[in-house]
């Protein structure tokens, strides 16, 4: 990140006197919560909240930016003239909810983490077509394929039918294994609005906004996911 730039705050956003709440009842408790290494839906509208990628489909279907300042173009040279390369613009300034630096750095990782014969992701679908990534500076990733990849918007972006968010270099780089770590079930940071800050078994799950995504206070001071077999009965309650 340039040196002007400094993170909001370390920790998540304590929840507030009067603080505004949501409360959803869920008949299955998540699995595995970082992307890549669940299938599961409930994983996965958690991840949604935490984990963010490079673009997303918005609630019209559009393809939107994310973590990217713009959508790679042919018009503004994103996208090669024999698109095999696709150059990713990061916005200025991203943080993670720890206050480090979100870089180009951390997508090149989590392709390297995806591919490495070491950790055993749900898919790589789209990574293993990549050839390499180059990171000439902290805020641009050019990602080489190594044939044309026709739905290459469905990598490194959160969609409807695709995990594609960034994984934290700071944290995970040199562990393998993934599938199994501790920080895959539980992510314990976010780049996304919110971070799960507790998490009791069978029970429930609060998450509590990241200060580093919201440019003032969020609109929603905290969620909570009550893991029950009759939600109705137990919200009712």
């Amino acid at each position: 990140a340039p040196a002007a730039c400094a993170p909001v705050a370390k920790e998540p956003i304590a929840f507030p006197d009067g603080g505004k709440s949501v409360t959803g009842a869920w008949t299955q408790e998540p699995d595995n919560i970082a992307p890549y290494y669940t299938q599961m839906s409930y994983a996965i509208w958690i991840a949604q909240l935490t984990s963010v990628g490079l673009a997303e489909w918005d609630d019209q279907g559009n393809f939107v930016a994310e973590l990217a300042a713009e959508l790679p173009t042919a018009e503004n040279g994103g996208v090669s003239a024999d698109g095999l390369t696709i150059t990713w613009k990061l916005k200025p300034c991203l943080f993670w909810s720890d206050g480090e630096p979100l870089t180009s750095a951390d997508v090149k990782f989590t392709w390297e983490s995806v591919m490495d014969p070491k950790n055993v992701p749900m898919s790589k679908t789209g990574y293993d077509e990549i050839a390499s990534i180059e990171t000439p500076d902290d805020l641009t990733a050019v990602v080489k394929f190594s044939e044309l990849y026709p739905p290459w918007q469905t990598v490194f972006t959160q969609g409807p039918n695709n995990q594609g968010s960034i994984l934290p270099k700071h944290i995970l780089d040199g562990q393998t294994g993934l599938e199994s770590n501790p920080f895959i079930h539980w992510p314990t940071i976010a780049s996304g609005p919110f971070v799960i800050t507790e998490w009791v078994p069978g029970d429930y799950m609060t998450l509590l906004p990241n200060p580093n995504f919201y440019a003032g206070r969020p609109k929603l001071d905290r969620v909570q996911i009550k893991f029950v077999p009759d939600p109705e009965t137990a919200l009712a309650a």
